[in-house]
């Protein structure tokens, strides 16, 4: 018997393998999802805390989770990843 999903004591979520499905299956939570939007408009992580109104450490750890729960290793593959999202996104003509 599987043991029951535990959601994070912080932050509430749940990790992508709890959840089920890869790593990207889920996508990413609002607050990880914004950051990447931002990492993706080419914005550095001070831009980002300021644009946010987070510490910068916070910015830090939120594109390190993108990372991690994408499978990712560098802000171009971030970049990539949220692109390629709002293209598929897109209704087709």
């Amino acid at each position: 018997m599987a043991s029951p999903a535990r959601a994070c004591p912080r932050c509430g979520s749940f990790s992508t393998e709890e959840r089920g499905g890869g790593p990207a299956a889920e996508g990413l939570p609002p607050s990880l999802r914004a950051v990447a939007e931002l990492v993706a408009a080419g914005l550095g992580d001070k831009e980002i805390a300021a644009e946010l109104s987070v510490p910068l450490a916070t910015v830090r750890t939120y594109v390190a989770r993108c990372y991690r729960r994408l499978g990712l290793r560098s802000r171009v593959e971030l970049a990539r990843w949220v692109w390629r999202r709002e293209v598929s996104r897109r209704p087709s003509e």
